[in-house]
């Protein structure tokens, strides 16, 4: 699950799920889409064992960002 607050304190999650069924599969990405705001202001994974990684901001908008857990 990633939450992302952009600057204006509005809060979006996704679901990301790796795997799939037989013969299918979803790519672990999660898109935001931040409208006006040029920034968002934090990301929080909460990862399947229920830890949580937080990603302080500035994430600008129109980037990509690969989280790898450590």
């Amino acid at each position: 699950m990633v939450t992302l607050t952009d600057d204006s304190d509005r809060v979006q999650t996704r679901e990301v799920q790796s795997g799939g069924g037989f013969m299918s599969f979803d790519a672990p990405v999660a898109h935001f889409g931040l409208g006006g705001a040029g920034a968002a202001a934090e990301a929080r994974i909460r990862w399947p064992d229920g830890s949580e990684t937080v990603i302080a901001g500035p994430l600008e908008a129109g980037a990509l960002y690969r989280v790898r857990r450590q």
